[in-house]
């Protein structure tokens, strides 16, 4: 794209003490939009500040979720100082809160929020939507609310929380003041819509991560585990995957409280936090990914960097996993929280993979590459600049649709 466009991107970084996926990519798009020639003023902060704030502090900052009109015209001022066209939100919470979109709106500001959880859609105990916060009505939508994971915290600052999704619900701010929401796949989208967002503002941009280069000529002498190692990211499954069936050796790259419970487990090598260029070489080297998340993952990159070193990956049928990788067969799903089912899976998985590498790099070319996405990215800015709606212009793409045929496992339909 030929015309700079001045952009303020707004985030709010985890705690430091929790590595983030999130963080890298956002720091990630800053740096690639600067590349591409777009004047970048990023409004950063960390909730490491909050936390040195003490208890006191963090209750306060709860009770400002929803900012009065000081907040909103200091957040106006520091937008309008910036000269930015656009406003792009990652996280805003807690210190930057929905409020910035206001504050944007009456700065004159085109909106752009990427959704990287489900915290719009729940708290710890309801469902939020146009009408605000409600319990789930059925055994199904208790299911849901559960694969959505958005915790807040305890019972007092999921309160806050609830209370001002609500009234941005309720207010109309989501459907007002924020022009374009990004999701990373199809099945993220529908989420979005069937929550109550406008489905003409609701766009996907694919998950992107840098490309780690030529795909190995080896078929991988061990399977892979990437990510924390708690029961949300499904490692008790894996646990017990491996302690009950004699599996392929699988090395496990990352920390958590279930390290423990994996040392004496026969196949499983755990390696610990590793250095980002090792963990790079890992995941290329590896026969196959295993993903053992139990609850839905909007964008799961270390599935995205295995199909950039054309590792073939064995997930859960779950949420975006099922889509994503449906169409070109570069994937085994099995039944999420099935340690049986995931066996098998592992299994085909070592059997066939070797022959599946060319796809995966194929399909990492067609829909991952970073230079797609910020393609995608500047369109949906040129378009909100223009007076047009976010999607204008833009084709669905390949594989941005949701669809089925993965290689199944044990327990799911053929």
């Amino acid at each position: 794209m030929s015309t700079a466009i001045p952009i303020a991107v707004a985030h709010n970084r985890y705690r430091s003490t929790l590595p983030s996926g999130e963080n890298a990519a956002v720091e990630q798009e800053i740096a690639a939009l600067r590349t591409r020639g777009h004047e970048v003023t990023a409004f950063v902060c960390s909730s490491d500040e909050l936390i040195a704030s003490g208890r006191l502090g963090q209750l306060r900052a709860a009770m400002r979720l929803t900012p009065g009109r000081a907040r909103l015209a200091e957040l106006r001022d520091q937008l309008a100082a910036s000269r930015a066209q656009v406003l792009h939100v990652h996280n805003p919470w807690p210190m930057w809160t929905l409020g910035i979109f206001s504050a944007a709106r009456a700065a004159g500001l085109a909106t752009v929020m990427t959704l990287h959880n489900h915290r719009l859609f729940a708290t710890n105990t309801r469902l939020l939507g146009p009408a605000g916060a409600r319990r789930p009505r059925d055994a199904a939508e208790r299911a849901e609310l559960a694969l959505m994971a958005a915790s807040h915290g305890g019972r007092v600052v999921d309160w806050c929380y609830r209370q001002a999704l609500s009234r941005a619900w309720r207010g109309g701010l989501l459907a007002n003041d924020v022009q374009a929401f990004l999701t990373f796949t199809a099945f993220q989208r529908d989420t979005a819509i069937r929550a109550g967002l406008p489905a003409d503002r609701v766009v996907v941009v694919p998950s992107r991560v840098p490309d780690l280069g030529l795909v190995s000529d080896l078929p991988g002498e061990s399977l892979l585990f990437a990510g924390r190692l708690t029961a949300d990211k499904g490692f008790d499954v894996v646990i017990k995957a491996w302690s009950k069936h004699r599996l392929p050796p699988l090395t496990v790259i990352g920390n958590g409280p279930l390290a423990a419970a994996a040392l004496n487990v026969p196949g499983i090598t755990l390696r610990g936090l590793v250095p980002a260029i090792e963990a790079r070489e890992l995941m290329r080297s590896a026969r196959a990914l295993v993903v053992g998340s139990t609850v839905y993952e909007p964008g799961s990159l270390v599935t995205i960097e295995a199909l950039a070193g054309g590792t073939p990956v064995v997930v859960p049928d779950l949420g975006s996993f099922s889509g994503e990788f449906a169409a070109r067969g570069v994937g085994w799903a099995y039944a999420p929280g099935d340690a049986e089912a995931l066996a098998v899976a592992v299994r085909r998985a070592w059997d066939e993979a070797p022959a599946r590498r060319g796809r995966c790099r194929a399909l990492y070319e067609e829909r991952h590459l970073p230079v797609r996405a910020l393609e995608r990215l500047e369109q949906i800015y040129a378009n909100l600049l223009a007076g047009q709606p976010a999607g204008a212009g833009l084709s669905a793409g390949a594989g941005l649709s949701a669809g089925a045929g993965l290689s199944v496992g044990a327990g799911l339909p053929a």
